[in-house]
């Protein structure tokens, strides 16, 4: 799978940061805007907007046991079919892996596993069952973050295609 070098990304101004609570480094989400985002009561009406124009999820996950997912946007339902509350936390009741197809499990996993933590955005396509038992086609793109303690992440973005595989591919041109 080719892996893409990253663009440089521009500072927003303060003010915009703070208007919508969007993070001051360009590669990594703070654990505290994690938690705003995650936290459905706090969420700000201006930070819904923006992850409602994404056309796909928006992800937060450990990227080592038990990888769990500290961030999914709630475009995981049309995605995968299940609404994001059910992929979030130590214990979800669901798991993304169990959803990727058994084929592509160990591939998406490696490519997501070998990508630098330097800002490189990895990419795969794989596919996963859908909560109506249908297979959908996922781009995925991730850049692996690596915290202060040592415990590496993902930040990425999926996008599904009904039609297969080419119009998962059309989306990233």
């Amino acid at each position: 799978m080719e892996e893409l070098e990253a663009e440089p990304l521009e500072l927003q101004p303060p003010e915009l940061v703070e208007s919508i609570r969007l993070p001051r480094h360009p590669f990594s989400l703070p654990p505290g805007i994690v938690r705003v985002m995650a936290e459905e009561p706090t969420r700000s009406p201006e930070l819904e907007s923006f992850l409602g124009t994404v056309p796909g999820m928006i992800y937060r996950t450990r990227l080592a046991p038990p990888f769990d997912t500290e961030f999914l946007s709630e475009e995981t339902g049309s995605v995968a079919g299940y609404p994001a509350s059910e992929f979030v936390g130590a214990e979800p009741e669901r798991r993304w892996r169990d959803l990727i197809h058994p084929d592509d499990r160990e591939g998406v996993l490696q490519t997501m596993l070998d990508v630098p933590a330097d800002g490189t955005i990895a990419e795969v396509e794989y596919r996963v069952r859908r909560a109506d038992g249908s297979l959908a086609w996922i781009l995925s793109r991730a850049r692996k973050i690596v915290a202060p303690d040592g415990t590496p992440w993902l930040h990425g973005a999926s996008v599904t295609s009904t039609t297969g595989r080419s119009s998962a591919w059309s989306w990233r041109r």
